[in-house]
């Protein structure tokens, strides 16, 4: 209902002055959904072991952060004179990615035993599921596409205008997705396996 609402206010919808859609973005929609992240992640169930409350209040804090930002960004949609609103929620959204990306680098398995037994079974078909160290150095890739990308449409923003600066953002999704294509599924050929009458595997 606050996400809604704060929508609603922040493109005009509803009726209201610009610091009023800024203090409903930051209200109604980040500091709830940060509660909500950090909450999340600081239960216990049946897969899962709780975060530590330190780490819990880091996840909360940085989607607070960066949804904060997205609301001043989309504050500023509404009203591109107000250059401030970039000029704050831009540090803003980058924090949050960095302290984010940060701290699913830095967690350690939460998995429980009985958990990670059923994965160590089953073998997935994609590259990610078989390589760890592929997964991550994607993750790390994704973060710098779009850091790079952010930075891009931040600085072309004030330059070139909103006219262009948005193929920044473009840009850097399909950088993100020829990326993922390329490392999600191996380049090599495709094996094969066939079984004979008597059961046994062969190439």
């Amino acid at each position: 209902m606050g996400v809604a609402l704060t929508v609603l206010t922040v493109f005009g919808v509803l009726p209201a002055p610009l610091w009023l859609a800024i203090v409903l973005a930051v209200v109604l929609a980040a500091v709830p959904l940060g509660v909500i992240a950090g909450d999340a992640v600081h239960q216990e169930t049946s897969v899962h072991y709780p975060v530590p409350a330190g780490r819990a209040a880091g996840y909360g804090a940085a989607t607070f952060l960066g949804f904060a930002a997205l609301g001043l960004g989309a504050a500023y949609l509404t009203d591109l004179s107000q250059l401030w609103l970039v000029i704050v929620g831009a540090p803003l959204l980058l924090a949050a990615i960095g302290w984010l990306s940060f701290l699913a680098a830095t967690q350690t398995n939460r998995t429980k035993p009985w958990m990670r037994e059923v994965q160590s079974q089953y073998q997935g078909a994609d590259r990610f599921s078989q390589d760890e160290a592929a997964a991550a150095r994607f993750g790390i890739y994704t973060v710098v596409i779009f850091v790079v990308a952010i930075a891009a449409f931040i600085v072309l923003s004030f330059t070139v205008g909103f006219a262009w600066s948005w193929l920044a953002l473009v840009a850097g999704f399909v950088v993100f997705f020829v990326v993922l294509a390329r490392m999600l599924f191996p380049s090599g050929p495709a094996r094969t396996n066939h079984t004979n009458t008597n059961g046994a595997n062969r190439d």
